[in-house]
């Protein structure tokens, strides 16, 4: 009361004395309250201080649910029109059924945590579902149509939560749904748990549940069938190990497709498996439903952020097709980080993981240590154990320490059968491998013969007998005029013996060449004595084993492999009799001299009249390596144009010349207006220009 007297005094004061001083007209109203010692300056201070401000509110536990309305499930990323339906949210097939809004949400609330299936949406109540999302909220813009009937509560077909996770230790997460529906966990940018399609128990060797936690799953949506509950769908569901080194706040996304009708139950659990967590009787972690004092709608601390961008990273195999059966080697899957600029990102730690298109699950060899100096890791892969069906695998990367999602996904399809059938060794794939067709010397020139070769090996455990047929076309590997230009036949290969067969062939064309090189033969079994003893004379005693199978006594083989190349050049003649090498096919008067790379342009427009020339002009131009040893003169050119008119004809521009080396010192211009901040040359010419001042 005594502040807010003072301070009135001091307005008072201010409004009958405006030329008094501020501390002359306070002394008066302040001198009764301030110790002796206090000065006019504290005082102000005192009288003038504002109170602290209220210390900002703990972040608020749980996430943010956005909550979307369909009344059809639509597969498509345009959002269907018609007066029949009400739709904002789509479930995107190439995404594994996961929810794509199409709109703002119908509702949105914080959810505590994420406990929406064991004793909610896994259960039923009087034979009707559980509602345990929002009802009641406003009715959405558009739905006029439907508000006779239904309220749009009834109709909820998808949620997206976000908000923040806190990682409270260091060790290794992972994070895992049991879900009726598709759905999918994201820590920053990388996606760490995908339970997609129909949804289920994510099932993975690395942890497992307490099956109180998945009792009403059981009973009521898996029919009481453990085989069913605890079957991995290695073709829509993975987790990614997530290790931290120190305690971590990460922004966590969770999507989920509750399209489902009313019958068939809707839910959804959140689970983790922490460094905490504790293990069954077998030595494996439990999961645990997410608990609330470790979600956020804001962030509780500090976000560290990705300097891994995915779009530019990139990953690839080095086949595309490998036999299934193939055990004394797997498929190299080499990574490559980047920044947003493209620049390579070193010290990431990556995890790679597959999807297979049938059955079982692919072994992977995770990289043994972070990307170098490149940006650039290893990985390796092979089917897995019993798994040699054929199948497609999805290669994915993750870079789990900035938990970024490499956007590239390499495809490798394993071939059951291939090992005893395929002789071209081990082919990127069967229709194109760069390393497997051999042509010398290159380029193709026309009328200069060159050697065609392909390396053969016999894999398998029997005899063949081979014949290779070298084709070529003058188009693509897409054509199926394919043309003869020579085979082979008689060609025997023993168990693991290798060999090369190769023709010659003169090229004629003049346009882009393909070669193929296809194998027709038979796989020689031995099922009677009488076969052994003819394959014996044609083979060595000692290379035969028992035959492991002996199904009939030969086998057809068949396999192709092709391989792309540039054009046929041509030989032209000059004056003096030198050889030179058209530019390119086609083009008329530009010749290259690969003695002395030297170009030559030369061509011309002239007018003529009842066959008679009236008149015209020639152009000549040469240029090429300067060919003196004097280290400053780089170029040389020759430039000529001759005019005529009727018969009467003259130069009109003769000059030749020598382009000199451009001098490194202080009279060249080096500043960024004169070169450009993006020239290479800039900072070259700067280190040159302090070392030689």
């Amino acid at each position: 009361m005594l502040l807010r007297t003072a301070k009135d005094s001091v307005e008072l004061m201010r409004a009958r004395h405006p030329f008094r001083t501020l501390a002359a007209a306070m002394a008066p109203s302040v001198s009764r309250c301030l110790p002796p010692a206090a000065t006019i300056a504290a005082a102000l201070s005192a009288l003038f201080s504002r109170p602290a401000a209220a210390p900002a509110p703990p972040p608020k536990h749980g996430l943010t649910g956005a909550y979307y309305v369909a009344t059809l499930e639509t597969h498509g990323d345009v959002n269907p029109s018609g007066k029949d339906w009400f739709v904002q949210v789509w479930m995107d097939p190439n995404d594994f059924q996961l929810p794509r809004p199409f709109t703002a949400p119908a509702a949105v609330r914080v959810d505590p945590q994420i406990a929406f299936g064991q004793g909610k949406g896994f259960v039923s109540q009087n034979g009707k579902q559980t509602q345990w999302w929002p009802t009641g909220f406003a009715i959405p813009a558009g739905w006029t149509i439907w508000q006779a009937t239904m309220k749009p509560w009834d109709w909820v077909t998808a949620v997206i939560w976000k908000g923040y996770l806190h990682l409270p230790k260091a060790g290794t997460y992972y994070l895992t749904t049991a879900s009726r529906g598709a759905s999918a966990v994201y820590l920053n940018e990388a996606r760490v748990a995908l339970n997609g399609t129909s949804g289920g128990v994510l099932v993975s060797d690395a942890f497992t549940y307490a099956k109180a936690d998945l009792r009403d799953y059981l009973q009521n949506l898996a029919h009481g069938r453990e085989d069913l509950l605890f079957r991995a769908q290695p073709g829509d569901n993975y987790v990614v190990p997530v290790t931290v080194e120190t305690p971590r706040d990460v922004p966590i996304e969770v999507r989920y497709n509750s399209w489902r009708s009313e019958s068939s139950g809707r839910g959804i659990d959140l689970f983790w498996v922490t460094p905490d967590s504790p293990h069954d009787a077998s030595g494996k972690p439990v999961a645990h439903i997410v608990p609330s004092d470790v979600l956020y709608t804001e962030p509780p601390g500090p976000i560290e952020r990705p300097t891994v961008r995915g779009a530019n990273s990139m990953l690839s195999a080095d086949f595309l097709y490998f036999p299934a059966e193939r055990t004394d080697k797997d498929v190299a899957v080499r990574i490559h980080l980047a920044d947003k600029d493209g620049n390579p990102i070193g010290g990431k730690r990556v995890h790679v993981g597959s999807l297979v298109s049938y059955g079982g699950a692919d072994a992977v060899k995770q990289p043994d240590k972070p990307t170098d100096d490149k940006g650039e890791t290893t990985a390796r892969i092979r089917p897995g154990a019993g798994h040699k069906v054929t199948h497609d695998s999805k290669i994915f990367a993750t870079d789990v320490t900035d938990l970024v999602d490499v956007a590239q996904v390499a495809v490798v399809r394993f071939e059951a059968g291939t090992v005893p059938t395929s002789f071209f060794g081990d082919a990127f794939a069967p229709y194109y491998d760069p390393g497997g067709i051999h042509v010398e010397p290159l380029p193709l020139i026309e009328d200069r013969p060159v050697t065609i070769s392909a390396s053969l090996e016999n894999r398998g455990k029997f005899p063949a007998e081979l014949a290779a047929t070298f084709t070529s076309n003058d188009w693509n590997i897409g054509r199926t005029d394919w043309k003869e230009i020579g085979k082979i036949g008689n060609i025997l290969l023993k168990p693991g013996e290798a060999r090369v067969v190769s023709i010659r062939w003169t090229p004629r064309a003049a346009g882009h060449q393909c070669f193929r090189v296809d194998l027709s033969g038979r796989m020689l079994w031995t099922t009677t004595q009488s076969e052994h003893a003819v394959a014996a004379s044609l083979f060595p005693v000692q290379t035969w084993a028992q035959p492991e199978r002996t199904p009939r006594s030969s086998e057809e083989i068949q396999g192709s492999l092709q391989r792309n190349l540039s054009g046929v050049v041509k030989w032209v003649g000059d004056k003096l009799g030198a050889n030179k090498i058209s530019c390119a096919p086609g083009v008329v008067g530009c010749t290259f001299d690969p003695a002395t790379g030297h170009v030559d342009l030369g061509g011309g427009v002239h007018v003529k009249a009842d066959g008679h020339d009236v008149g015209g002009v020639d152009v000549k131009v040469g240029f090429g390596p300067e060919q003196s040893p004097d280290p400053h003169k780089v170029l040389q050119y020759d430039v000529k144009v001759k005019g005529n008119v009727g018969p009467y004809e003259g130069t009109l521009v003769e000059k030749s010349g020598v382009v000199p080396a451009p001098a490194i010192n202080k009279d060249i211009d080096t500043s960024p207006n004169a070169y450009g901040n993006t020239n290479p040359r800039f900072k070259q010419l700067r280190q040159l220009e302090r070392m030689n001042p």
